[in-house]
Order: C-alpha cells, then sequence, then structure tokens
C-alpha cells in the first residue's frame, strides 16, 4: 500500500504544480501550448520508442493485456450508452460523455507505471497505449461523426487518419517492431532518443495541471458523476475481472488495473471542439477526474491488485 502511494503521490503533486504554476502567472499563458505541442510530437514519442524499442518482452502476456483492456473500453462505452434513455442527453452531449467514459489520459498512466514497475511498467504502460489510444480515437470519431453538431461530419478518412498518424501510436508501433524483429539501433541512436523522451513526464504533467478548470469542475451535475463513475470505477473493475478471466500475471494486471482508471485526457476536449462535441462539458468532466482520481486512483489499485 504505501508503495503505491509513494509512486501516485508525484504524479499529482507535479499536477498540482502545474495548477499552481499557471494560476499565478509565473509562466505567461502563451508557454503552455506549444509545451503540449512539442510533448504530444516529440518527447512522448521518443520516450516510448525508447522504452519499447530496448524492453524484455519475453514471457509477458501482452495479447491477454490487450484484449482485457480493449473489452474493459467496449463494456463502458456500452453501459454508457445503455444510459442514454434514463439522462437524454443531446446528440453533442452524448458524445463528451462517452469520451469521459472511455478515454485516458496516458500521461498519468505511463508516469505512475514508471514510478510503481520502472522500465518494466513503462514497456507495459506503452502496450496499453498501444491499445487503447487508437480504439478510443476510433470510438470517439465515430461518435462525433454522428451525433456532433459541426458542419464537417468526419468521414472514414477523418477516422483513419486520428489512428494512423498519431505519433504516440506510430512511435509504439515502431519501438515494438524493432524489438520483436531483434534490430538494435546504434547506440548514438538510442542515446539521443533517451535523451529527447527525458522531459516527456514532467513537462506532460505540469501541463495536465495547467489545464484544470476547477471553477467548471465545482458545477459538476449528473452527467459528470455518471462519466466519471464509468472511467474512474467500472473500466478498472471490468479490466481487472478480464486479467483473471485470461491468467493475465500480477504486473501486467496491476498496470492493465491503473490504465482503465486513468481520468479523461485533455485530448478529448480539443476533438470536441474541433468536430462539433460538447466541449464544456467535458473540460468539466476532465477537471473533475483529474481531482477525483487523487484518491480514487490509489484506493483502486490497492483494492484490486
Amino acid at each position: 500500500m504505501i508503495a503505491i502511494l509513494e509512486a501516485i503521490a508525484p504524479v499529482f503533486l507535479i499536477i498540482a504544480a502545474g495548477y499552481a504554476i499557471r494560476r499565478r502567472t509565473m509562466l505567461p499563458d502563451t508557454f503552455w501550448a506549444p509545451t503540449e505541442s512539442i510533448t504530444f510530437w516529440c518527447f512522448f514519442p521518443a520516450l516510448l520508442f525508447y522504452r519499447t524499442s530496448t524492453a524484455e518482452l519475453a514471457g509477458l502476456p501482452l495479447l491477454e493485456m490487450l484484449i482485457a483492456l480493449a473489452v474493459a473500453i467496449v463494456v463502458c462505452g456500452a453501459l454508457t450508452v445503455a444510459l442514454v434513455p434514463a439522462m437524454k442527453p443531446g446528440g453533442p452531449t452524448f458524445t463528451s460523455l462517452l469520451q469521459g467514459a472511455i478515454r485516458p489520459n496516458v500521461y498519468i498512466g505511463l508516469a505512475a507505471a514508471t514510478g510503481l514497475f520502472g522500465a518494466e511498467g513503462t514497456a507495459l504502460g506503452a502496450v496499453a497505449v498501444a491499445c487503447m489510444t487508437p480504439l478510443v480515437n476510433f470510438l470517439s470519431v465515430v461518435a462525433l461523426a454522428r451525433y456532433g453538431r459541426s458542419e464537417r461530419k468526419p468521414g472514414a478518412r477523418d477516422v483513419a487518419k486520428a489512428v494512423i498518424s498519431n505519433p504516440i501510436i506510430v512511435a509504439v508501433l515502431c519501438g515494438f517492431g524493432l524489438n520483436l524483429a531483434g534490430i538494435e539501433l546504434p547506440r548514438v541512436a538510442t542515446e539521443t532518443v533517451r535523451i529527447l523522451g527525458a522531459p516527456a513526464l514532467p513537462l506532460a504533467l505540469l501541463a495536465v495541471g495547467a489545464g484544470l478548470d476547477l471553477a467548471t469542475a465545482r458545477q459538476a451535475g449528473r452527467q459528470v458523476l455518471a462519466a466519471s463513475a464509468i472511467k474512474l470505477l467500472v473500466m478498472p473493475f471490468v479490466a481487472w475481472a478480464l486479467c483473471l478471466a485470461l491468467g493475465v500475471g500480477p504486473t501486467p494486471t496491476a498496470v492493465a488495473v491503473l490504465f482503465a482508471a486513468l481520468p479523461t485526457a485533455t485530448s478529448g476536449y480539443i476533438m470536441a471542439r474541433k468536430l462539433g462535441g460538447d466541449a464544456r462539458l467535458l473540460a468539466a468532466i476532465i477537471s473533475a477526474q483529474t481531482v477525483a482520481a487523487a484518491i480514487t486512483l490509489p484506493v483502486v489499485l490497492i483494492l484490486l491488485r
């Protein structure tokens, strides 16, 4: 229990630091957008590529872990759809509820997995990213294409682009590809990528904190509560049960539960704003879940580990 708290607490302390820096204007507001951009396009992919290309994958139940996470996402998406008759959300509101119920903040997940399990945790976290990111993006874009209020409805090309052009997915697939093929990069290339990936987690967590809007989170209604209950409580339980049924080992199960229990990522807000979702509702969900996860995440890991 102490080990879990010691690994999770620094993650949320850095998020809190990002919030304080933004609110006290220690840095100009113009700092955060390019920081998020370079982290997403450069630092975080470099970190994932380095870890996946150098990880020891032999004996890890990767397929079973992928199945558990994919099914957990589909189950929680279906549960969100089942709540529609009771909550009667409009189309754009439904798309934000769906994103709030299935989209994980992989920055928090990878930082916590690394703190808990070191290099093995990072590699397993990358497996979770490789599974969850394309599936969540696919389901989100499909929902926005059907129910978003945007005049320009995203088509099949937009769905494919949201999955294929994501630098995080590309980095993970390339890293695992080299690893499984037994191709070892020259040391200078490996070190370059390792150094590039070093700033990824601290900058990403600071940016998560800077993006929080606690005033919006305080106005949370039943829609925010419903999405948060599904994402923070139901999904990790489903992932845990599936890992047990599939015979996944203790560490991969813990990482799967961790990634299933993550709060919603800010990338969902950008997608909602561009494609006609309820961006204001999703902003409230993101902020409320991030704050709540400081409590629910360690509790879930302690109970289900």
